[in-house]
């Protein structure tokens, strides 16, 4: 993906036919990709309604924590 959408999001979408004639929406990523996407800016949840309650917002603060630890633990960089 050449282009990135502003908040960071790069995917390639795709849709193919299942047999039984309904879409199936296919998303094609690198792991980096998808914990950009799943844990990033432009993670759903927090733009789609996703995150509901203060349990929730306080998991997803954790989930990303101990991905930025296990990253500068391996040496890598946090993505911004």
């Amino acid at each position: 993906v050449t282009r990135p959408k502003g908040n960071g999001y790069a995917s390639i979408h795709t849709t193919l036919e299942h047999k039984s004639g309904l879409p199936l929406e296919m998303q094609i990523r690198t792991e980096e990709m998808h914990q950009a996407a799943e844990f990033g800016d432009s993670a759903h949840s927090l733009y789609k309604g996703g995150i509901k309650s203060l349990a929730a917002a306080q998991q997803f603060a954790s989930t990303v924590r101990r991905r930025n630890v296990a990253v500068l633990e391996e040496g890598g960089d946090i993505p911004e």
